[in-house]
């Protein structure tokens, strides 16, 4: 007798991964198969349904399930009135399917009086029996637990993505926008003569007096303009078209000589 109820859990545990994998399958086969499935197990809890009607004192729901008689599979398919609404196969994949339940596999794992179809003790789990329920039991959760992951995985995957913070980006483009206004700044400086730096001071947007060639001479303080602004610096070289300057900032430039003032 133990040794049939063990062949009958492996029994069980082969269709219950050959659903499961009928169900996967039917998820890369197209709607066709997911509904096959679907009636599948529709038709499995209608016989349940059915077999608790008929026998409540054998077959139940949540905290009233309890270890069935090994063998049930003959004493149910010998009932005329099941066997009338019923195929063998299919009462005997409804009963795999109640034997595999969670509810069923943890009222096994507690051991106690197995029941008939009139819900007589006709014998109790043994502790081998019991030991193969809590093992089945953790697998089947386990398996529950790991579909439920990839199944996240992959809703994370297709999830669109987080818009940003409207908040933040405003920061952002105003520490992008004084950036390129401190570099503008700084080029504006170098191209009127100003170096910040060196702690000269703006030029004055003022008319000076043209330099008359014959008066350059190195060594010559004068006033050189850049842009629109004034900038005092130093001769250095004179040449024939031009003159180098160095300015206070320390900066050497080559201008002409119509660029020189007093």
């Amino acid at each position: 007798m133990q040794n049939e109820l063990v062949e009958d859990i492996k029994q069980n545990e082969t269709t219950i991964n050959t659903e499961e994998t009928t169900a996967n399958h039917a998820q890369s086969d197209g709607l066709a198969k997911k509904e096959k499935y679907a009636k599948k197990i529709e038709t499995n809890k209608e016989i349940i349904n059915t077999l608790i009607e008929k026998f409540p004192l054998c077959f139940g729901k949540d905290d009233s399930v309890k270890p069935l008689k090994l063998g049930i599979f003959q004493d149910v398919v010998e009932n005329e009135e099941i066997a009338a609404l019923y195929s063998k196969t299919n009462i005997r994949a409804a009963l795999r399917y109640y034997t595999m339940s969670w509810r069923y596999l943890e009222a096994v794992s507690k051991g106690g009086a197995r029941i008939d179809l009139a819900g007589e003790s006709v014998g109790i789990v043994d502790e081998q029996q019991q030991q193969h329920a809590e093992t089945q039991l953790a697998e089947a959760k386990a398996r529950v637990k790991s579909r439920q992951a990839v199944k996240k995985a992959n809703e994370q995957k297709t999830q669109p993505k987080t818009k940003r913070n409207p908040n933040k980006l405003a920061t952002k483009n105003n520490k992008s926008n004084q950036h390129n206004s401190a570099k503008e700044n700084k080029i504006k400086a170098q191209n009127s003569g100003v170096d910040e730096k060196a702690g000269n001071s703006p030029l004055q947007k003022i008319n000076k007096k043209p330099l008359e060639q014959e008066s350059l001479q190195v060594g010559k303080k004068v006033n050189v303009l850049i842009g629109q602004s004034y900038s005092q610096a130093e001769i250095l070289e004179i040449n024939k078209d031009n003159v180098r300057v160095s300015l206070l900032s320390g900066l050497t430039l080559n201008v002409k000589i119509d660029n020189l003032s007093e």
